[in-house]
């Protein structure tokens, strides 16, 4: 039992990622957003994460798009690797936010670094290529 408690306090310890904002700079208007054709779009998506304990937020890109897109866009003999790619069947604003709010809940860690490394792996992070000075911090301050 006490075992049970000491990993408790520990897992409540940790930092806790959270969906802070979405943004398009393809898309107007996310929330009304109708795409001219219901299974061929595209657009670009950012994403603004931070802890649940900090204001400060770093952004995550990924690439939203539909399988139709893809073969529009693509030859047949491609290969198309999908990291940074969200494929979607159709445009629903209410699902693809709550997706996304789920997939930041499940990331947690120590340090805003593992976080970030988590978030990677759905999307591009800005600081993902960005080799730190010595003695420098990458990321919002956390």
């Amino acid at each position: 039992m006490v075992a049970f408690l000491k990993t408790d306090i520990w897992r409540s310890s940790k930092l806790q990622a959270k969906l802070k904002q979405v943004h398009s700079p393809d898309v107007w208007d996310l929330q009304k957003y109708q795409p001219e054709v219901a299974d061929n779009f595209s657009f670009l998506l950012e994403l603004s994460v931070s802890t649940t304990e900090s204001e400060a937020a770093d952004n995550f890109d990924i690439f939203v798009c539909t399988p139709e897109w893809l073969k529009q866009h693509h030859k047949t003999d491609d290969i198309v690797v999908g990291r940074n790619r969200l494929i979607i069947f159709e445009y629903n604003y209410d699902r693809l936010i709550n997706f996304l709010t789920k997939y930041c809940s499940k990331c947690s860690g120590d340090t805003w670094e593992e976080i970030a490394e988590q978030m990677s792996r759905l999307a591009k992070w800005e600081f993902e290529d960005f080799h730190r000075a010595e003695g420098g911090a990458n990321g919002a301050q956390r």
